[in-house]
């Protein structure tokens, strides 16, 4: 991916950006700042306190962001993600940890959520109209099911901005 990065060219065509990277801060430095060049549609799931890293405003306002390329929405869902190692994969050396025979071992040591710019397909508020009056109200028997949509870091609840 990144020896791809070093030529624009290279890249397969694409529309959209969907992807869970590795929660180094490396890669994440390197896929703010494809996406924020890149000047496509994005949706990364990445742990919440990334918003609060110091280099993470700054990537939306490099020399490079194009004028469609705002800091995104975050989409949190409507219950924690849990992430499964398969069984075999880890050796789990914490007798506490939750285990199952199918999935293996859970390691979701912090919370994560959707960063997402419609942008230029969509603008953000378009996307936050249609969130309010279309998937935000779509509910199941548990009450909503797509999670909040927010529009700003301010917006966030307050122990993702003391992480």
């Amino acid at each position: 991916f990144y020896e791809r990065l070093k030529d624009p060219h290279t890249l397969p065509p694409h529309d959209v950006v969907v992807t869970n990277p590795p929660y180094g801060e490396e890669h994440i430095r390197k896929l703010l700042q494809f996406c924020v060049r890149g000047g496509k549609p994005y949706c990364l799931l990445m742990p919440d306190y990334i918003c609060m890293k110091s280099f993470y405003l700054p990537a939306f306002t490099a020399p490079a962001a194009t004028a469609t390329t705002a800091t995104p929405l975050y989409l949190m869902p409507a219950a924690r993600y849990n992430y499964w190692t398969p069984p075999g994969l880890r050796d789990a050396k914490n007798k506490k940890s939750h285990r199952n025979l199918a999935l293996g071992v859970r390691t979701s040591p912090f919370s994560s959520f959707w960063y997402i710019s419609p942008a230029p397909a969509l603008t953000h508020p378009a996307l936050v109209d249609w969130w309010e009056t279309q998937a935000g109200q779509r509910t199941s028997g548990s009450g909503r099911t797509g999670g909040r949509l927010f529009g700003s870091i301010e917006e966030l609840p307050i122990t993702i901005k003391r992480t």
